[in-house]
């Protein structure tokens, strides 16, 4: 049920990403792989897609943060059952006051969070390079 709720929140910020990216990449190129005997599938996977990596990073990124950062949807929709590590942190410095607890895994969180997104920045790059 939190997912559902988490792709409610973040699909149209992705799909508002995603238009202009997509409105950006020329249909001609799709039509003339298609003209050169490719599928339809197969003009999408070898022209769409390389064309629009960024872009779909980008979407990837925002998604990412919004869902990590997460706070109130599975707190609403989980009602306390299920924990996760925004809500971790709120229980931390609120109600517990473990205030060093709350700030290691703020931490980890954040160091993660940069991690994953210099990977996928770099796979990005290193592979669709224009």
């Amino acid at each position: 049920m939190i997912m559902l709720g988490l792709l409610h929140y973040v699909v149209p910020m992705s799909a508002l990403v995603l238009i202009g990216t997509i409105q950006n990449v020329n249909p001609r190129l799709v039509e003339a792989a298609q003209a050169l005997g490719a599928a339809k599938w197969k003009s999408h996977l070898k022209v769409t897609i390389p064309l629009s990596a960024r872009g779909l990073l980008s979407a990837f990124l925002i998604s990412f943060t919004l869902s990590i950062s997460a706070f109130v949807i599975p707190m609403i929709l989980g009602k306390g059952r299920v924990l996760f590590i925004s809500n971790l942190i709120y229980n931390r410095f609120s109600e517990i006051a473990n205030y060093p607890s709350g700030a290691a895994i703020s931490i980890v969180l954040f160091a993660v969070a940069l991690v994953i997104v210099y990977v996928m920045s770099r796979q990005v790059n290193k592979r669709w390079t224009t």
